[in-house]
């Protein structure tokens, strides 16, 4: 599964020690020549999990995450940079904290980038 995937849920998982069930969005895309792109599938794919979580399929589908917080976590393979980092991420960040739904990011680190 990937951010191009945009009706999938690409991995759900449990934080045992944040007692937290967290969603996860796998982003392999690269930013620059295509940055509108790629916020674009971007946004939509978040609007998959919000309705995935508002709609409460998640707890239909992984009835673990009852009780727990939420979050979204996106591995990005490249360094976010540009209007993702200046303007997305923290209205997003805001939006979803408003919805008791943490935003959380990773990089994929590895020898290949």
């Amino acid at each position: 599964m990937s951010i191009e995937d945009l009706d999938v849920i690409d991995r759900v998982a449990d934080n045992l020690q944040k007692n937290q069930t967290v969603l996860v969005i796998s982003d392999h895309l690269e930013w620059g020549a295509d940055e509108e792109e790629h916020l674009r599938l971007l946004q939509e794919k978040i609007r998959t999990y919000l309705g995935f979580i508002e709609t409460g399929e998640i707890y239909s589908v992984h009835p673990e995450a009852k009780g727990k917080s939420l979050a979204i976590l996106v591995f990005f393979k490249y360094e976010p940079k540009g209007e993702m980092v200046d303007v997305f991420i923290p209205k997003l960040a805001e939006f979803l904290e408003g919805r008791g739904i943490e935003w959380q990011t990773r990089r994929i680190k590895s020898s290949m980038n």
